[in-house]
């Protein structure tokens, strides 16, 4: 249902629609293509039944979810708080987070020098992951775009550390 809402508004709102909206959308008939998405997802309608309530087991479990929600959030912010902590003890610039807002805290995200980004050793003897972040313009797919320096920055330069272990 999500893939819906992303390709309309790459397809109608977005201001680089003339060049984002056909390069999602075939992104998205490629997901369908392999059995991803339903041909629902590549209207720009509201599916038929995107209104509909879930299953009285399924919102049993989003419901016991959610009461976990809080307790991940403050998990997720003391591990924000460490990598914060690291960076500042790395001479690496922290994360800004605006006070009047409230991130999710998913990952941490920092800025840091392109070789930096490449050397993975580091990452190793902290025991992470770094996973597959910022590595292409439109990820997973390797296509350039002319003009988005602040995109090919975050692909060079931009890292983030894992918020929760479980």
């Amino acid at each position: 249902m999500l893939a819906h809402f992303i390709h309309g508004y790459y397809k109608n709102k977005h201001p680089y629609r003339a060049v984002l909206g056909p390069v999602i959308g075939k992104i998205l008939r490629l997901l369908k293509k392999d059995g991803i998405l339903k041909e629902e997802a590549l209207c720009t309608e509201a599916p038929s039944d995107y209104y509909r309530k879930l299953p009285a087991c399924l919102a049993a479990i989003g419901t016991n979810q959610l009461k976990k929600l809080s307790n991940y959030q403050e998990k997720r912010k003391n591990e924000w708080k460490k990598w914060e902590a690291w960076c500042v003890s790395k001479k690496i610039k922290p994360s800004l987070i605006i006070p009047s807002s409230a991130p999710v805290l998913l990952r941490y995200p920092v800025l840091v020098d392109s070789s930096f980004k490449q050397k993975k050793e580091w990452a190793a003897s902290l025991n992470i992951v770094l996973g597959v972040w910022f590595v292409s313009y439109l990820h997973p797919i390797e296509f350039d775009i002319i003009g988005c320096p602040n995109a090919k920055r975050a692909i060079d330069s931009c890292i983030n550390f894992p918020t929760l272990f479980f």
